[in-house]
């Protein structure tokens, strides 16, 4: 009985995840998408318009917690839409500063505020109340987790024991 219930689970879970998950990611994207980034490299560039010039790749890597090779390819489409530059630090070569252009500035600007329209136009339909409900069971759902040293879907998929077939 019990595996059937997990089958429903599942099924259940996919369902939710192809009509809620999937528009919630949509929903958060939709302002970067208009200066053709993903949502993803729109919070690096956000992060950056805040601390221009003070981080270099290695840090904003850290920061977000993710590979330096990940950034990398989000810094490399930044660099191309002439969104952010790359300074030469004078006492270390070898170490480049990365700083918003005034296009990027613009268009974080533009994200930002689309995106705090799409937040407020939800927060009307579902009301705070809901949003605090969901938001605070997300952060408890991280916080395990974290508990249990993961700190990502790869950590995840890396601490499963592997799929044996009965």
């Amino acid at each position: 009985m019990k595996e059937n219930e997990n089958q429903e689970l599942y099924a259940k879970f996919v369902e939710t995840y192809l009509h809620t998950f999937k528009y919630l990611g949509e929903l958060v994207s939709a302002g970067s998408e208009t200066y053709q980034l993903s949502f993803e490299t729109y919070l690096l560039l956000h992060l950056i318009s805040q601390h221009s010039g003070e981080y270099t790749m290695g840090d904003v890597a850290r920061i977000q917690r993710t590979s330096k090779s990940a950034v990398a390819r989000q810094i490399t489409t930044l660099l191309k839409r002439k969104f952010v530059i790359q300074d030469v630090d004078p006492t270390d070569r070898r170490v480049r500063h990365l700083r918003i252009t005034p296009a990027g500035r613009e268009a974080d600007q533009g994200i930002t505020t689309r995106n705090s329209e799409e937040f407020t136009h939800w927060l009307t339909v579902f009301g705070r109340e809901e949003a605090v409900i969901m938001l605070d069971y997300i952060e408890q759902f991280n916080r395990r987790l974290e508990d249990m040293g993961i700190n990502g879907l790869e950590d995840l998929r890396h601490q499963l024991p592997p799929h044996q077939d009965d």
